[in-house]
């Protein structure tokens, strides 16, 4: 069979095919219902350690630095400010249906939160104030977060 290869460094046998797979899966959210009903409703939550302070967006339902599973949900404010952003014209596959698009990073009550940016590229500036909302995406029935300037 031609589709079994030998590694050429490894002399291990393996099956070399290309296909394209669907897959389907199941995560669970465990203790993050509450950012997932935050989507919903159109808010963000951060997960704050209630032990060491530390804050995570997205949100963690256990501290990463001291182990910690008492955490808090801390809501980010609508307004905030641009830190950086880029155009992406070259996209993935999964995104190569969409025309060029502008991403970002906003900081929310001094969270760092990644978006899609919604403005012309010559208008935007770093520093400057933004508003999130989230919308579904669709055809993918996906939670987007969106900036706009304000």
């Amino acid at each position: 069979m031609d589709y079994i290869k030998v590694d050429n460094k490894t002399g291990g046998k393996y099956i070399e095919d290309y296909r394209k797979l669907t897959l389907e899966y199941s995560i669970s959210v465990g203790g993050l219902e509450k950012y997932f009903e935050g989507l919903k409703n159109g808010v963000l939550y951060a997960s704050k350690c209630k032990s060491c302070g530390s804050i995570y967006y997205p949100p963690r339902s256990s501290c990463g630095k001291c182990g910690s599973s008492d955490i808090e949900w801390i809501e980010l404010g609508k307004e905030g400010t641009l830190l950086t952003f880029t155009e992406i014209n070259v996209k993935p596959a999964t995104h190569s249906h969409y025309d060029d698009y502008i991403i970002g990073i906003g900081s929310f009550n001094g969270v760092k939160v990644l978006g899609l940016v919604e403005a012309k590229y010559d208008e935007l500036k770093i520093g400057m104030k933004i508003r999130y909302e989230i919308v579904v995406r669709e055809p993918e029935n996906y939670y987007i977060i969106v900036f706009t300037p304000i």
